[in-house]
């Protein structure tokens, strides 16, 4: 994700997150700029970053964590910045974010506007759709702009009117098929709890968004592989307490800063019915550092390196 140099703002803002710059369909070199970034790449749909969502005390509670990357992916600089990638949109319920700030700026904005109940009020589940819909719409006017305003000069119902024609030119047919191949390099991790419990959602390419409460964690990002690998291998199951939650969350995010842009900084916050969110401090994190350390597989006992000599003889 980018982040464009425009002041930091506190959680409960538009948050200054970390953006993932296009695969190249999304705009001309020329129209880049360096720009603030908390994970991007020009090569990849994923954000270089990580965010983490998951779900524990047998469904009734969900942990957030997030890196704090920032990085000018034009100039090849990262760095551990106070950056903050999650937004919380409402009173239970935050979106992690993987893109440039522009875009999820606007995807952030349009969902704490969209028209209906107020976001509070809601299911996670209908807060993921808005979410859907507000990424859409970017993607769609996105594509207006990049493909038809700018070289052919036609808004989106022109260009369908046009390409309906039995006649079609071989710029139009073109057209077509680069729209056809977009891909907006933007993921959201949605984290929240309602009247049925914790629900994990991630919204991508994909037609809806992708409900994870059945694993019971999610991640979005660079990172999101390293997160996966250490949950599934701590056998984190929906039924654990929270504490042992809460390591776990802590200990994915520790494994996926061996992924290329993933910052050493952390980020987390614990969502649970019917108490307000809880944003750890950076003192929690150290304690949660020092239980890492502590907890980490030890070296190898002389009788077991012994043990293993003999194996190879």
């Amino acid at each position: 994700m980018e982040l464009h140099q425009e002041g930091r703002l506190g959680v409960t803002d538009t948050p200054i997150l970390p953006i993932v710059q296009s695969t190249g369909t999304r705009c001309h070199p020329s129209d880049r700029q360096p720009a603030l970034s908390a994970g991007g790449s020009d090569s990849s749909m994923d954000g270089m970053t990580v965010g983490i969502g998951v779900i524990c005390e047998n469904g009734k509670a969900a942990i957030v964590v997030a890196d704090r990357m920032a990085t000018y992916s034009d100039l090849g600089i990262q760095f551990d910045g106070d950056i903050t990638k999650y937004a919380e949109v409402s009173n239970r319920s935050i979106v992690v974010s993987s893109g440039t700030f522009s875009d999820i700026s606007y995807v952030i904005k349009h969902l704490r506007n969209s028209p209906g109940d107020p976001l509070a009020t809601i299911p996670i589940s209908q807060i993921a759709d808005r979410g859907q819909s507000a990424r859409e719409a970017l993607r769609a006017e996105q594509i207006e702009v990049v493909y038809l305003r700018r070289p052919l000069g036609l808004g989106m119902a022109e260009f369908q009117k046009a390409a309906s024609s039995v006649s079609i030119s071989q710029i139009l047919n073109n057209t077509f098929d680069r729209i056809n191949q977009f891909r907006l390099a933007l993921q959201l991790l949605v984290v929240g709890t309602d009247s049925d419990g914790a629900h994990l959602y991630v919204i991508d390419e994909s037609a809806r968004p992708a409900n994870f409460d059945g694993p019971g964690f999610a991640a979005i990002g660079s990172g999101f592989s390293h997160a996966t690998v250490s949950l599934a291998r701590r056998s984190h199951l929906k039924s654990c307490k929270l504490p042992q939650a809460v390591y776990n969350a802590y200990e994915a995010k520790r494994a996926s800063e061996l992924a290329i842009g993933v910052g050493r900084a952390t980020n987390m916050a614990v969502l649970q019915q019917d108490k307000p969110t809880h944003f750890l401090k950076d003192r929690d994190i150290e304690k949660l550092e020092k239980i890492y350390q502590a907890t980490k597989p030890p070296a190898l006992f002389r009788s077991d390196v012994a043990a293993i000599e003999r194996i190879l003889r």
